[in-house]
């Protein structure tokens, strides 16, 4: 546990006790995040002001971005600071974190729910190298979308068999709404998304591996990429994690387009909801690739060196490699060949995608609906 956690951790420790003393409002729902206020923790808001369970309940998210919300929130909805939202987690019964979280243990009364940002194949929690003594449990729910990633999952967070959901995740319910596609990706013959996850972050204190070869960021390395999408009318859309230091190419490409979560934000859509209309993703290691499985497209890895961020960082598992169906892929060549069989219609991994999707998605959708029927924080009559 690094030193501001620690810190975090100690000045919360009083509010242990207060937790447990403050009487919980059972119409009260309480969002968290801050990283932003995105993924699955925003995912399951979403889905709540959708089906208007505001009407019922009073809601409150806590998230460093509450000042781009605020003026727009909806009906019985509050977005407030990280440091303001103490007092509402406090007060409330039912709560959601996906990024970061209040060191608080729950109090008896009170469902806190860690939906998490995503089923890990690099290690996490206290899977990483010296934080395996490190206390993650503040919660009383973990989502898992499987039996292997409740195993996984549990040991990461040190929580439970009882404290396991397994769901899918409420993000990827957007991958199956009837929402028309985007203009911005309409036009060619085929759509790659690229995600990589982050390698270098000083946000987060964190460096786990570089760049060598193939590198979505470097301009030359996607000029020569640009070349061979243009040939086969294909777009690649790159999208940065979000807490990566990488610096964007200057330059503009025919087929290449760089997104954010802000940007996407300003045009109406979330990630998920233009990533099921991606014909085929590239990734490394991020945990986007378990959740793009549920569509049935293929899939390619590119990235830092495998076996060098097993030493970095580290994996879930030691056959990893077995788990990642698609090419790893190395250099250019290999990139522009995948576009190529994406172009063509070649599909070489279908079997073995299929394979890892049974074993990494117990669900195909419905992850929302599921979390709140489960924990009886609504009636499924309620969400028709």
């Amino acid at each position: 546990m690094n030193v501001i956690k620690r810190c975090a951790r100690l000045l919360c420790l009083p509010l242990d006790l207060l937790n447990k003393c403050v009487p919980k409002k059972s119409d009260t729902l309480f969002f968290y995040s801050n990283l932003g206020f995105r993924d699955n923790v925003k995912s399951l808001y979403d889905y709540c002001i959708e089906k208007g369970i505001n009407s019922r309940f009073k809601i409150t998210v806590s998230t460093d971005e509450y000042k781009c919300f605020a003026e727009s929130a909806p009906k019985n909805v509050r977005f407030v600071s990280c440091v303001r939202g103490v007092f509402s987690f406090l007060k409330s019964k039912n709560c959601f974190y996906s990024f970061g979280k209040y060191p608080i243990k729950p109090a008896r009364d009170q469902k806190v729910v860690n939906l998490w940002h995503g089923m890990p194949l690099k290690s996490i929690g206290r899977l990483e190298k010296g934080h395996q003594n490190d206390d993650q449990n503040f919660f009383t729910h973990l989502i898992a979308t499987s039996p292997f990633f409740a195993d996984i999952m549990a040991k990461a967070f040190g929580a439970q068999k009882e404290q396991m959901l397994i769901s899918s995740q409420p993000r990827c319910d957007e991958m199956f709404n009837d929402a028309p596609k985007p203009q911005f990706l309409c036009g060619y013959n085929k759509v790659i998304f690229w995600l990589p996850t982050f390698l270098s972050s000083k946000r987060l204190g964190q460096t786990d591996g570089f760049y060598e070869e193939i590198n979505p960021f470097d301009s030359h390395f996607l000029n020569d990429i640009n070349s061979a999408l243009a040939q086969n009318n294909t777009l690649l859309v790159i999208k940065p994690h979000p807490m990566d230091d990488a610096v964007l190419p200057f330059q503009d490409f025919s087929n290449i387009l760089f997104v954010n979560d802000s940007n996407l934000r300003q045009k109406g859509y979330s990630l998920y909801g233009v990533l099921k209309f991606a014909d085929a993703l590239v990734t490394d290691f991020s945990s986007i690739y378990i959740d793009f499985l549920l569509l049935d497209r293929p899939i390619a890895f590119a990235g830092p060196d495998p076996e060098e961020y097993r030493k970095k960082r580290g994996f879930v598992t030691d056959d990893f490699l077995r788990l990642m169906p698609g090419n790893y892929i190395k250099n250019s060549e290999e990139l522009k060949s995948f576009v190529s069989a994406v172009a063509n219609g070649q599909d070489d991994f279908l079997t073995k995608r299929r394979e890892c999707n049974e074993l990494f998605n117990t669900f195909k959708s419905g992850g929302c609906e599921r979390i709140l029927t489960e924990l009886k924080i609504c009636k499924t009559e309620d969400l028709k």
